[in-house]
């Protein structure tokens, strides 16, 4: 085996044991004040992540304009890296909760997968506190 290929293989090792030993032992040992708080953001806005919370009513966007900030959000959520200020910046182009529910939708329908879960699932309580108290401020739509 020549040296690229084992130095391939000792960073596809060490990436592997950080995602699946580190980074869960780590989150088990212990709430920060800061993903406590995240927790509690989250209670005061999970409802607009549903799919179907765009549906009682509001302001919605084209399909078109779906199409593009989902693309846009699906490149942003990687494996080893996320574009945090790329889904920062998606999420504060919307302007009513309603929207956050649409794209939600939009997001599933396309991927078959949730978008708060690969939030939560590839982002720290850091990076969604900004996401969640942004949302907070957004009128539920007209």
């Amino acid at each position: 085996m020549n040296k690229n290929n084992q130095l391939i293989g000792g960073a596809v090792l060490m990436a592997a044991a950080y995602f699946f030993i580190i980074r869960p032992l780590s989150k088990s040992f212990g709430k920060s004040n800061e993903e406590i708080q995240t927790e509690v953001a989250l209670e005061s806005v999970n409802m607009y992540f549903n799919p179907n919370y765009w549906k009682t009513g509001g302001i919605i966007f084209t399909d078109a304009t779906a199409y593009n900030l989902t693309g846009r959000m699906n490149a942003a959520i990687g494996i080893f890296y996320d574009d945090e200020a790329e889904i920062t910046a998606i999420f504060k182009s919307l302007k009513y909760k309603n929207q956050v529910s649409y794209l939600a939708y939009k997001y599933a329908e396309r991927y078959r997968r949730d978008l708060l879960t690969d939030l939560t699932k590839n982002l720290s309580s850091e990076e969604l506190l900004p996401i969640y108290n942004y949302i907070k401020t957004l009128h539920k739509g007209k």
